[in-house]
């Protein structure tokens, strides 16, 4: 599965990077006539999501699933799992006689998965509230063809959030962010990568200026930092979000952030087009700091608007996110 999970997710890619007139525009359109193209976008992520529905899901899931649907009594999906491939945030539910069709779970419903606690600073259970006390960022300057174009506008839209700080992309920097924060947002804006265990270079990392950190570097580094707090991370990178089983444990960024403490994390599942992934993180701190002044509002749920603008400008890249924490994870005013 996870072998043809890979050849979907830049089957997507591509498509949307070809698609004119769409958020992700960066080379020629294949095809003169932009909405057909838009509706085989749609259409191919949607049979993406109906073959995952019918291929892959437990029989035990999908009869639970209609039970409470039918019931109206269906809001919020956690799925704690020690096989982290499937990305249930694609998935699209369809009835066994085929009559009723659902949208995708991650628009749908508030999702979120969690990782079985794997050490002793990860919370129990998944924290239910947190106080948005400011955004820390971090965004590495790369040069040349490693350069993100949309990177400084991401930027510079967060910066208007409530409690903003800006750290360096050197190792250094991030070092000191780790030492320092402890509460709120941590934002990462910039390359992350996925290798091959026998490639010699980490199998999960984000790339720093100077050094490429992974997962394990990383919990060194929070562990003798001798952090405290639940800080939320965001890694818009890459990569970021896939998992793994390797060596009998569950790997990747999601599940390490939860060990070391965090009240969660969202990375991409796949390649990211930069400037749908600088649109979707400046949507999702938007909404959060729009709707917060009104009450508590559920992370998940941002995420789910944020998704919908799949179905506007055609760009995969905002299907891509996944969330590790609570899904009725509820963020609250200073």
């Amino acid at each position: 599965m996870a072998a043809w999970l890979d050849s979907e997710y830049r089957r997507l890619l591509q498509l949307g990077l070809s698609l004119r007139g769409a958020v992700s525009l960066q080379q020629p359109a294949a095809s003169s006539d932009t909405g057909a193209q838009k509706r085989f976008v749609t259409l191919a992520a949607e049979g993406f999501g109906d073959a995952l529905y019918r291929d892959y899901v437990p029989k035990p899931f999908k009869d639970v699933f209609w039970s409470l649907r039918g019931k109206g009594e269906l809001h919020s999906i956690q799925i704690t799992s020690n096989s982290p491939t499937l990305p249930w945030e694609l998935i699209r539910p369809r009835s066994a006689d085929g009559a009723v069709a659902d949208g995708f779970l991650g628009m749908g419903y508030r999702l979120a998965r969690w990782a079985p606690r794997s050490s002793a600073s990860q919370v129990d259970n998944p924290l239910d509230r947190m106080t948005f006390t400011g955004v820390a960022a971090v965004a590495p300057s790369y040069v040349d063809k490693r350069s993100l174009r949309f990177q400084q506008d991401e930027i510079a839209a967060l910066s208007k959030l409530y409690g903003y700080r800006r750290f360096d992309g050197d190792f250094t920097s991030f070092e000191k962010l780790v030492g320092e924060v402890s509460t709120g947002f941590i934002h990462f804006s910039g390359h992350g990568e996925v290798n091959q265990p026998s490639s010699g270079r980490p199998v999960f990392a984000i790339d720093l200026v100077d050094q490429s950190l992974d997962p394990d570097t990383w919990a060194a580094l929070v562990a003798a930092a001798h952090g405290k707090g639940n800080p939320f991370y965001f890694f818009n990178a890459c990569d970021t979000g896939r998992s793994q089983m390797l060596g009998g444990f569950v790997q990747g960024w999601g599940p390490a952030v939860l060990a070391g403490g965090a009240s969660g994390f969202i990375g991409g599942m796949w390649p990211l087009t930069d400037r749908a992934a600088a649109a979707f993180s400046t949507d999702f701190y938007g909404g959060i700091s729009t709707r917060i002044k009104d009450g508590p509002v559920y992370l998940a749920e941002i995420l789910q608007d944020v998704r919908r603008e799949f179905y506007q400008t055609g760009d995969p890249t905002y299907l891509a996110y996944t969330f590790y924490g609570n899904a009725n994870l509820r963020i609250v005013a200073q």
